[in-house]
This record gives structure tokens, C-alpha cells and sequence, in this order.
């Protein structure tokens, strides 16, 4: 069985090696060059540079010479491309130079001298950037997402264009009449940029006629660790036409913020979500929210900081009364002490007994609403996991 299985193999091995082969007969795929069909022409053309027949080289550059319709005329100089054809850079020139020539429509004209600009440019020839700018500055190309990568690779690799590619850049992410290229162009400016773009994302954010590049930009601002990102999000989410994008906002105050403030201005917000998906992802959201350890904060760090939170939720009512504000503070500032003064043994007590068991008591006797229940109860599982490595465990 196994030797009818190996002679099933080489037999579709072989198979497959004829076909190949075949497809790469380079006699054969040169004379389709000369069909009458186009899409036989093609076809040759993607095969020789799958096969990488660098002997075809000579005739291509022939046909690309003497070829005088603009499509065939940029496929063949595609292949010459991809075969690294050793004087691509003076036919890329060339192609420039003859395209008016040729019989297109105007779009057409522009979009293939950008993609042997493109080559220029790969090749470290920028002697073009000025055609760049100039195509923009006409604004006859409405969509050419190619145009916007262009400017980018002047504003990376030639210094003494790059404010003018940088401006063209921003003018694109305003401007462009189509999401994909604002978009595009917003990105390169984020990439090259970072937090000099701060003022445009915000801009773009809250104006661009596309949700999807409106999102982009607030998904730019988290990421750059936006200044202010904070407070901007609690306003957006108001204003923000896109129920999509608020449910974004509201997961983002909860995920990269969530202190009782994110928390409590999530809960205020949930009422005027007049969409009833968006409604229910974030209440959700809200529902199933716990606080983040954080990790930023050392052992009494994390003390400090709940004892600043119990008076905040206070205010909140998220604690019901003094009383039982007041208890949490003097518990939590005397286990600061132990803490301070290493009497770990004492702080695991006044966790467990004092705090942890008394969070539950008061949930269910009210004294603190399931906000503040979750704020104390983690911070306290957060602070005892924090407790040094080797000593006895605290349970």
C-alpha cells in the first residue's frame, strides 16, 4: 500500500513539475507577447516574472520601446521592474517622459507616471518629487491612494522637501475626497510625526465626515498617550454621532482610564444613549467592569491612592454615609502604618478582617453601592498580592 501510495506522489509531483515547466517555456510565453489579446499578453508577462526569466529581459525592453498603448506600455515596465531589469531607472524616465504622448485619458496618464515615479523613488531617485507636489496641487486625481504614499516617502528621505510634503500630507487628510486616502495620509503623518499631528487628530476626530477615519483618529490619540485624552472622551462621547464610536469611547474610559471618575462618567452618559445595541454593550461593559491593578503604583502607593478614592466615591454616594467612609480611612491608614513599619503579619489581619470582610458586609447592608464595592474590594486583593515575596502568606 505505501508503494502505491509513493508512486501516487511522484506521479503528481511529476504532474505538477510538467506544468510548471510548461508555464515557463520561455519561447512560448514570448510568442503570446505578440497575441492580439491583451489578456493573453498579460498573462505572459505575470508568468516570466513568476518564473523570473531574466533572459526575456532584451525583449521586453524591445516591446516596451515600441509599444505604444499606455496600459501594455506600464506592463511591460512592470515586469522589467520586478525582473531588475540593470537600466529600469532610465526606462521608468522614459515612460515619464512619452506618457503624454501616448492616447489616454488624463486620469490614466497621471496614475501610471506615479507608478514609475514610484520606481524612482525605490530607487532612490527623487528628481520627480515635484511632479508629486504638482499632481496634488492640481487636485486631478480625486483618488490615488499611490499619491499619498509618495508624499510620504518624500517627507522621510528628502529633508529639504520635507515641509512641503508634510504640509501636502496634512492638506490629504483634511481634504481628500475620499476616507481611505484622509485616512492613509493621516497615518503616514502619525508615523513620521507622533505627537507634533496632536491638534489634527483632535480636529479630524471630531469633524471627518467618515466614522471609520474618525475612529482611526481617536484610536491614534489613545495610542500616543494624548494629554489630555481624558477629559476628551467624556465630551466626545456626547457629541459623537456614531453609536459604534461611543460604545468605543465609553470602553476606552473604562479600559485605559477606569478610575471611579471614568467609571461614574460612563454611568451619567448611559441615559442619553438613545441607541438600543449601544445601550446594552455598555451597560454591559459597566456591569462587568473591574477596576485594573495598577501596576505603576507600588505597595503603598496602592494604599495611598484607595484612601484618596474612599473620599471621592464618597462624594460619588457610591459610600452611603460618614460613618462608614470614616472607618475605611483610619482602617486603611493604620495598615499604611504596618506596612511602612513592616509588620506585615498585622497588615494581613487588618486586610482580611477588617477590610476585605467588612466591603462584603457593607454591600449587603448598603453602606456602599456595587461602584464602590468593586474599587475597595480589588485594591485590597491587589495590595495583599503585593505583599514581599517570603513571608508566610496571607491568605
Amino acid at each position: 500500500m505505501k508503494v502505491i501510495y509513493r508512486t501516487i506522489i511522484i506521479f503528481i509531483l511529476f504532474g505538477i513539475n510538467e506544468k510548471l515547466t510548461a508555464q515557463c517555456n520561455m519561447e512560448t510565453l514570448l510568442s503570446k507577447l505578440n497575441s492580439n489579446n491583451r489578456i493573453e499578453v498579460y498573462e505572459a508577462l505575470d508568468s516570466i516574472v513568476i518564473c523570473n526569466i531574466t533572459e526575456a529581459i532584451p525583449t521586453l525592453e524591445n516591446k516596451f520601446n515600441s509599444e505604444q498603448g499606455i496600459t501594455l506600455k506600464h506592463y511591460f515596465l512592470d515586469a522589467l521592474y520586478k525582473l531588475n531589469a540593470s537600466n529600469i531607472q532610465s526606462l521608468a524616465n522614459s515612460f515619464i517622459n512619452s506618457v503624454d504622448d501616448l492616447s489616454a485619458p488624463e486620469g490614466i496618464k497621471l496614475s501610471d507616471k506615479l507608478y514609475a515615479v514610484e520606481i524612482l523613488f525605490d530607487l532612490g531617485d527623487y528628481s520627480y518629487a515635484q511632479l508629486v507636489f504638482d499632481i496634488v496641487d492640481d487636485n486631478t486625481l480625486t483618488f490615488n491612494s499611490l499619491l499619498i504614499d509618495l508624499l510620504d516617502k518624500i517627507a522621510r528621505n528628502v529633508p529639504s522637501l520635507e515641509e512641503e510634503a508634510k504640509s501636502r500630507l496634512i492638506y490629504q487628510s483634511l481634504n481628500s475626497n475620499y476616507g481611505w486616502d484622509r485616512y492613509r495620509a493621516l497615518n503616514n503623518l502619525v508615523d513620521n510625526y507622533n505627537g507634533e499631528v496632536m491638534d489634527l487628530l483632535i480636529e479630524i476626530s471630531e469633524n471627518d465626515a467618515d466614522m471609520s477615519v474618525r475612529m482611526g483618529a481617536i484610536k491614534h490619540l489613545i495610542d500616543l498617550n494624548y494629554i489630555n485624552l481624558n477629559p476628551f472622551l467624556k465630551q466626545r462621547i456626547y457629541y459623537e454621532v456614531d453609536p459604534s464610536i461611543r460604545v468605543n469611547i465609553a470602553d476606552a474610559l473604562l479600559t485605559q482610564f477606569g478610575e471611579p471618575a471614568d467609571l461614574k462618567s460612563v454611568i451619567e452618559y448611559l441615559p442619553n444613549e438613545m441607541d438600543s445595541i449601544s445601550y446594552s454593550v455598555i451597560e454591559n461593559y459597566v456591569e462587568i467592569f473591574i477596576p485594573a491593578k495598577p501596576v505603576s503604583l507600588n505597595l503603598l502607593g496602592k494604599v495611598t491612592k484607595l484612601i484618596s478614592y474612599v473620599s471621592e466615591m464618597y462624594s460619588y454616594q457610591w459610600i452611603a454615609n460618614t460613618q462608614t467612609r470614616d472607618y475605611y480611612i483610619s482602617k486603611l491608614n493604620l495598615l499604611k502604618r504596618q506596612i511602612e513599619s513592616s509588620r506585615f503579619r498585622d497588615a494581613c489581619t487588618t486586610i482580611n478582617n477588617d477590610l476585605l470582610a467588612r466591603i462584603e458586609t457593607d454591600l449587603a447592608s448598603s453602606n456602599i453601592t456595587i461602584e464602590g464595592y468593586k474599587f475597595l474590594h480589588y485594591y485590597c486583593v491587589y495590595i495583599k498580592e503585593d505583599f514581599p515575596q517570603g513571608l508566610d502568606p496571607c491568605p
